[in-house]
C-alpha cells in the first residue's frame, strides 16, 4: 500500500515524492518543481491533486490583484468609491468619439469594464486616458 503525502504534510515548502519516499532523498520543492517540470511525475496523486487546487487558488488571488490596480499597472489601487460606470453614450460624449468608434476599439481602450455581457467605461479611466493623450 502506498503511503499518502497531503499537500499540507509538506515541511518547508517541500512536497512528497514517490521516488523521495524510495530513495530517502529530499522531497521537490515548489521551486525545484518550477526549475525542472519533468519532477512532477514524481508526485503523489494526492499531492498533485491537493496543489493543483491550491495553485488555482494562488491564480484567483493574483488575477484579483492585477484587476485591482490601476490602468497604468503601477499597482496603485484604483479609487472605486468615486469612479462612475459611464454607458456608451455618457463616454462617447466625454471623448467627443462617435458610439461605434468605442464599440467597435472598447478591447483596446484601457478604460473599458466588462460587467457580463455589459460594456462600460471607467470615468476616471477616461479622464487618465485624456490626460495621457494630451500631455504627448
Amino acid at each position: 500500500m502506498q503511503r499518502e503525502f497531503p499537500f499540507e504534510a509538506r515541511t518547508n515548502g517541500h512536497f512528497p515524492t514517490l521516488e523521495a519516499e524510495k530513495m530517502n532523498r529530499p522531497i521537490a520543492t515548489l521551486d525545484e518543481l518550477l526549475r525542472e517540470p519533468q519532477r512532477v511525475a514524481e508526485l503523489l496523486p494526492e499531492t498533485v491533486r491537493s496543489l493543483m487546487a491550491h495553485c488555482a487558488a494562488l491564480q484567483s488571488a493574483l488575477a484579483a490583484r492585477l484587476l485591482s490596480v490601476d490602468a497604468h499597472g503601477n499597482g496603485q489601487p484604483e479609487p472605486s468609491p468615486e469612479d462612475r460606470l459611464l454607458t456608451v453614450k455618457q463616454a462617447a460624449e466625454k471623448l467627443g468619439l462617435s458610439r461605434d468608434y468605442i464599440y467597435r476599439h472598447a478591447k483596446a481602450l484601457p478604460f473599458t469594464v466588462r460587467i457580463g455581457r455589459q460594456v462600460r467605461f471607467s470615468s476616471k479611466g477616461i479622464e487618465r486616458y485624456l490626460r495621457q493623450r494630451l500631455a504627448r
